[in-house]
């Protein structure tokens, strides 16, 4: 049998519109630390008011709310810079997306680039790089994604592998393989974040209310604040990627009714 691919992207994320004129219900709070998660054995530093975290590191809500399509959420928190350091903190603040099994979704399983559903060469076989035939819309970045439906359908689709090598002479295209077929998803949840340049936005040196909504459901790549397809659930996250210093307080998500 014959079976597809698709070249899949990140779906990043900008700030949304806020409407002060709306019904509002705070479906998750996260003020205190016994809020959060992190990596085995880290713990946040305990000052009154406000939370204080030093990176590299990646923080959950261990609670999680319900996802309703029809209904629009608003994600904010105050975040500042510590004015003991000289550079701002670099940080990434969104929702982590889940399914309806408890499983993180993560871009590469449902964020499709039109125009690039083609059939295998050849049969694939777990442990081996492999060349697949493809088309000028391919690009050098991204994930394969197999198994796949050219109306999008059955998503999420975790079968998904990254890093490959990409040449197109204009008119043929070869892909191949950097590492064994794996058939495991790709890094994580990055839908409906507040993003800066990079994906990345700093925190000031005094405290900064940051606040995105989303609403709806999308897959295709450019489609900004919408829910990944098969979310049922989510948390929230904060990614400090440097040895950086954070203060944080008031995480809020509300669902929004608008008149």
């Amino acid at each position: 049998m014959k079976k597809g691919f698709t070249w899949i992207l990140a779906l990043a994320a900008v700030f949304s519109a806020i409407n002060l004129f709306a019904d509002r219900e705070d479906v998750l709070i996260a003020r205190s630390y016994t809020a959060w998660t992190g990596p085995q054995g880290w713990q946040f530093d305990r000052i009154d008011g406000y939370l204080t975290a030093t990176g590299p590191v990646n923080l959950n809500t261990i609670d999680s709310f319900m996802v309703y399509k029809d209904a629009e959420y608003e994600l904010s928190g105050f975040f500042r810079t510590p004015g003991s350091q000289s550079d701002m903190t670099r940080i990434q603040f969104g929702f982590a997306p889940i399914d309806a099994n408890s499983n993180l979704i993560p871009p590469a399983s449902v964020c499709a680039v039109a125009g690039t559903n083609a059939v295998l060469a050849v049969p694939v076989r777990s442990g081996n790089p492999t060349q697949f035939p493809g088309n000028g819309n391919w690009q050098g970045n991204g994930n394969i994604a197999f198994q796949t439906n050219p109306n999008y359908s059955g998503l999420p689709n975790t079968n998904t592998s990254a890093s490959f090598n990409y040449n197109y002479d204009g008119e043929s295209m070869a892909l191949s393989l950097r590492n064994p077929m794996s058939y495991s998803p790709g890094w994580n949840y990055n839908s409906g974040r507040l993003s800066g340049r990079g994906g990345f936005s700093k925190a000031p040196f005094g405290w900064t209310h940051f606040a995105t909504r989303i609403k709806g459901a999308n897959l295709l790549r450019g489609t900004v604040n919408v829910w990944f397809p098969g979310t049922a659930q989510a948390k929230v996250f904060i990614f400090i990627p440097d040895s950086l210093q954070l203060d944080i307080r008031d995480v809020y998500v509300t669902r929004i009714t608008n008149d």
